[in-house]
């Protein structure tokens, strides 16, 4: 080994502590220094490819993963991160065909199993789906990473195939590996509810109004995870005056760094000056993360982060010209679609069947606070049903809520070229259809513990 790749090793190792660390730009620093020395080590390519995945660079990553692949063909990691970059460009044919070579590359290994479920249909004879039977046939031997793993895999499978009940059981089982595996408190997150509740009071509405930073008008879309968040910004992002920038992390930045004292309480106590100072920083982050720099500012961006429901009432004070959209979905197909998802990260709610009902609630509570107390034309409920059963009604009412003028182009959503960085890179890419209502209905009595955590909110919507 020369000296230079000694370097490259080093540097690479720093990459990959700092990527543990969240400290992306950094590592893509360490990366390019490792690539500089020893240009031909496929790894490279792939980490770099992995950390501008994480930034929202999808058409770089991509090539890069290409790269990698072009120089160790039987690199099946590489294959597998080429298979879901193209599934967030939408090149779901190309990205089918990544994942068949990983999966052929490491039968072995179910998370390439569970790359290719994002987009392939298994049927009853699928040679990849007896795969996997047998694998679960010996799964003691895997590690629980990769026993979850197999579990998602095989409850998507079982489902193509027309088996909701064996599908189900998959999900138990690939759910209860991953609560095992988090730290959750459900008492303390139901306490942050009420607490955000007791801290929005009309009174600071009155007090603190048109006093936050108004150099942009973003379009918030919030709301439970799988509720149709995608969909709709895929409508707006359709639209040419519109910036579709994806889940940015910006607004829960801007509480951590510009709040003294923490949030919610900490609003109570704000003035004009530290009000503009959490508009101020949401607007210095979220044009660098959402990759728009001044467009940020020229456009309407949308920021989709659903979580944002949490903050809906400091958006509103902080960003006076900003809209909030609320999707809602069915509450029993929301959570059963939470349940089916083996989220990379946050969403600690969803692993057990009473706890996101429980969460649920939560939500629904808080959702009819801001109802309450929020600004007159601020906020806007979008009903997954009625998008499905009146696309151009309801995307009328988006653009008018957003003070857009019509145009048909919202209606080819499905054309549209950013990337999609959700579970829903694939329904997203095409002609909206009626086959995701209603889906709780084929697992019957097995989701009787969500509809008793969930209580009256079971009722559909």
């Amino acid at each position: 080994m020369t000296a230079e790749q000694t370097a490259a090793q080093e540097h690479n190792r720093r990459a990959i502590a700092l990527c543990a660390a969240g400290e992306w730009g950094q590592a893509l620093t360490a990366l390019h220094a490792a690539l500089t020395l020893d240009p031909g080590n496929a790894l490279y390519y792939h980490n770099l490819g992995i950390a501008l995945r994480k930034l929202g660079h999808g058409e770089d990553a991509e090539q890069l993963f290409a790269v990698a692949v072009q120089l160790a063909p039987a690199y099946a990691e590489a294959w597998g991160q080429l298979a879901r970059a193209r599934m967030e460009l939408g090149r779901l044919a190309e990205a089918a065909e990544a994942a068949l070579r990983a999966v052929d590359l490491e039968p072995g290994r179910p998370f390439h199993y569970r790359t290719l479920a994002g987009v392939h249909t298994f049927t009853a004879g699928d040679p990849y789906f007896r795969a996997m039977r047998d694998l679960a046939a010996r799964e003691d031997g895997l590690p629980p990473q990769e026993r979850l793993e197999l579990h998602f895999a095989l409850a998507k499978a079982w489902e193509d195939a027309g088996d909701p009940r064996a599908a189900f059981d998959h999900l138990l089982r690939g759910n209860r590996l991953k609560r095992q595996s988090v730290a959750y408190d459900e008492a303390a997150e139901m306490e942050r509810f009420a607490r955000i509740e007791r801290t929005f009071t009309p009174d600071l509405f009155r007090r603190l109004a048109g006093r936050g930073d108004e150099r942009a008008a973003p379009i918030f879309i919030l709301g439970m995870p799988r509720s149709g968040s995608t969909l709709v910004e895929q409508i707006l992002g359709a639209h040419p005056q519109v910036a579709a920038a994806g889940e940015l992390d910006s607004f829960a930045h801007a509480t951590r760094t510009a709040l003294e004292g923490g949030y919610p309480e900490a609003v109570a106590n704000l003035g004009a000056e530290g009000l503009g100072a959490v508009g101020e920083a949401y607007l210095t982050r979220a044009p660098s993360e959402s990759r728009l720099g001044e467009r940020f500012f020229t456009s309407r961006p949308t920021d989709k982060m659903p979580n944002n429901f949490l903050y809906a009432g400091l958006i509103a004070l902080a960003l006076p010209r900003a809209r909030i959209v609320h999707t809602r979905r069915d509450p029993l197909d929301t959570c059963l679609s939470c349940f089916s998802k083996l989220f990379t990260e946050g969403n600690e709610f969803s692993w057990d069947l009473g706890e996101l009902g429980r969460y649920y609630q939560a939500y629904a509570r808080l959702m009819e606070h801001w109802r309450r107390v929020l600004p007159d034309g601020l906020l806007l409920d979008v009903t997954y049903r009625d998008v499905v059963d009146d696309l151009e009604g309801q995307a009328r009412r988006l653009l008018d809520h957003c003070g857009l003028d019509w145009t048909p182009a919202c209606l080819e959503f499905h054309r549209a070229t950013n990337p999609v960085r959700t579970a829903s890179w694939g329904q997203v890419r095409q002609p909206i259809t009626r086959s995701r209502l209603d889906r709780w209905q084929a697992y019957g009595d097995r989701l009787d513990p969500l509809r008793a955590a969930l209580g009256q909110d079971s009722r559909a919507i």
